[in-house]
């Protein structure tokens, strides 16, 4: 689990003893010295290991919270260094929440900062395991192996409205 804070003031803004904590109450103090560049993130992660295994170059990073958050249902509150309540969002695993999220290997995605973040429409289904660290962009990089079969399989027209033509070789096609 991860999510991410984005600093939309016109300067760096300092993280420093800001809490976060979950729907049981369970808590995360960030730690000193945590800042956030002018329009940049900040990524709070549950497990090291996981975090660092799956998005090896986020730079600016905290945790581990030891925590993780609910797939069905919780709250992340987050609170600054004098303990008042900052921002708080509810999230769950009913529609009009997109469900994909839910143990589905994507992330939820803000759709419009400057409206309501506990409206499940101002919610959609992110990347494939989410952009954590910069901006979400559509559509999403996938990346497929592909093996160099240019001359063996002709596809035509290209490009396509409404039908397309794709020639195999005889090797190819399955005879049952």
């Amino acid at each position: 689990d991860w999510f991410e804070i984005h600093n939309f003031h016109p300067f760096e803004f300092d993280m420093s003893g800001w809490t976060i904590k979950d729907k049981n109450d369970n808590t995360f103090i960030i730690p000193d010295e945590t800042f956030i560049d002018i329009n940049g993130y900040l990524v709070i992660y549950q497990d090291e290991t996981l975090f660092f295994e799956q998005f090896p170059t986020v730079n600016n990073k905290t945790g581990p919270t030891f925590f993780g958050l609910n797939n069905e249902d919780d709250i992340i509150r987050i609170y600054d260094e004098n303990g008042i309540l900052y921002q708080s969002v509810h999230y769950y695993n009913q529609f009009p929440f997109p469900l994909s999220a839910d143990g589905g290997g994507n992330a939820l995605q803000i759709v419009d900062i400057t409206k309501n973040i506990n409206d499940a429409t101002n919610w959609m289904e992110s990347c494939p395991e989410g952009t954590p660290g910069t901006l979400f962009v559509s559509p999403c990089a996938v990346t497929i192996a592909e093996e160099n079969i240019a001359q063996q399989i002709r596809v035509f027209p290209n490009p396509a409205s409404n039908t397309i033509t794709i020639i195999l070789p005889e090797a190819y096609i399955s005879k049952n």
